[in-house]
């Protein structure tokens, strides 16, 4: 797909330049770039788009050419054609780069991962005529297509044009239809903007794989439940395109999930699809109180309280709900990765225990046993939650000691470091022999253990006891 800028001449561009010197139409500013021509400063990207209406020689759409990737393939073609780009004076300085993003998401109960009831849905945009939104499948990892997965984000879509091939690192946060409360809904640290001919290839395979046809028939279910909807399955709404994004798993974190957004932030105030730069005004109690010591609070709530206040109640999803197959997935791949360096007769899946438990996987090494727990939770938090409260479980129940080495298995996250610090914590307060390792059983790789064995060797690439 050819970048706008090969229709850019030394004509058309003064001609667009003349026109928004003289008629002062109301431009998109650049955020960090401008064409410095008579003394003005015009934004690059649309200059080229002015030029580009204006010449009656051209009849083409842009929708047909790629229109991202400024400072590489815009910007030259105007220094060819002999324009001045410079950066742009009095720019004010975003909290980190012009790539780190807040956007909203559509309200949903099961986590993203399929069409979820109305509950909490809003009623005055497109999930509140068609009863869904398309973000509603954006973590649904099942879903992988060459170690990618793709979704859609409707802060994206609005000006897709400017995003297209750049990598964003995206706050979320939703709204409860029902209650007005924001909740931060996760984060993806590498969202790929896609062009919208990959979105339709990859929308085909989804046809081929019938993914496509089992997300509309949770939509009609959708609309089937409520008499507001129209009754038709997708919108097939004009000039929409099913997937404008792609991630890796380890670009996931989840950690923030249904965390209750603080009265403070003004993100209590945005209800609109935009997407925000990550200032400090939107980021007010993103995780901001994760290593401070515990304060006790009393209940200051006294007979005078406002009774309307108190009766409202937020909802939050009882429990996250693990990747099934994902789950399998990873016990079948590790598995052979691990019979590959301990020997086939020293490891076990599904290894029995007492009352009729199953340990993921066990392994038998020079007179020491190894116990594998293999969590899939969208969360790594509730994962080592989880996997922690079993392994003890497997290893002492009532008194005893069954295993002398615990590792925690989960699919890749964006990052590895807080669990990395919180297991070494737990190691040395509690002297418990507990490990962390993701794999990807896409590539089938596998991360050292961690945190690291030796305090001396803090990076020692150690994959195995």
């Amino acid at each position: 797909m050819k970048h706008f800028g090969k229709l850019l001449t030394r004509e058309n561009v003064e001609r667009a330049l003349e026109h928004a010197s003289r008629e002062k139409p109301k431009l998109r500013k650049g955020t960090h770039w401008a064409i410095l021509y008579k003394g003005e400063e015009f934004p690059p990207k649309e200059i080229a788009r002015q030029a580009i209406r204006l010449d009656s020689n051209l009849q083409v759409s842009l929708k047909n050419y790629r229109t991202g990737g400024g400072e590489d393939e815009l910007h030259p073609a105007y220094r060819v054609l002999g324009f001045q780009v410079v950066k742009r004076r009095h720019v004010k300085t975003r909290l980190e780069d012009e790539y780190k993003r807040i956007a909203r998401l559509c309200f949903n109960i099961d986590e993203w991962k399929h069409a979820s009831m109305p509950d909490g849905k809003s009623r005055n945009n497109h999930e509140g005529i068609y009863g869904y939104g398309h973000e509603e499948w954006l973590f649904d990892m099942e879903k992988t297509i060459d170690g990618y997965h793709y979704g859609f984000i409707e802060a994206v879509r609005i000006n897709h044009d400017l995003y297209v091939h750049n990598t964003y690192d995206v706050i979320l946060f939703t709204i409860d239809g029902r209650t007005g409360q924001r909740f931060w809904a996760g984060r993806v640290t590498a969202a790929e903007v896609i062009t919208s001919e990959e979105s339709n290839r990859v929308k085909a395979y989804y046809q081929k794989k019938g993914w496509l046809k089992q997300m509309e028939m949770e939509v009609k279910k959708i609309q089937a439940s409520d008499n507001r909807y129209e009754k038709k399955g997708w919108s097939n709404y004009h000039g929409l395109d099913f997937f404008n994004v792609r991630f890796r798993h380890d670009d996931l974190d989840l950690t923030s999930m249904n965390v209750p957004i603080p009265a403070g932030n003004l993100l209590t105030k945005a209800s609109r699809y935009e997407f925000l730069y990550q200032e400090a005004k939107w980021l007010l109690g993103y995780l901001e109180d994760e290593d401070q010591p515990f304060l006790f609070k009393s209940d200051s709530r006294g007979k005078n309280v406002d009774k309307k206040k108190r009766s409202i109640t937020y909802f939050r999803p009882e429990r996250y709900v693990q990747i099934t197959a994902l789950h399998k997935q990873i016990s079948d791949g590790l598995a052979e990765q691990l019979k590959r360096h301990y020997g086939r007769t020293n490891v076990r899946c599904e290894h029995p225990t007492f009352l009729g438990r199953e340990i993921d996987i066990v392994v038998r090494y020079k007179g020491k046993i190894i116990f594998y727990e293999i969590k899939t939770y969208r969360d790594l938090i509730l994962s080592i939650r989880e996997a922690i409260g079993q392994l003890m479980e497997y290893v002492h129940w009532k008194s005893t000691k069954r295993a002398h080495h615990w590792i925690i298995i989960t699919q890749p996250h964006a990052d590895t470091k807080p669990a990395s610090a919180y297991l070494q914590y737990l190691r040395e307060t509690y002297n418990l022999p507990i490990y962390l390792q993701t794999f990807a059983p896409d590539t089938s790789s596998i991360t050292p253990l961690l945190p690291a064995l030796s305090e001396k060797a803090e990076t020692a690439n150690r994959f195995y006891l």
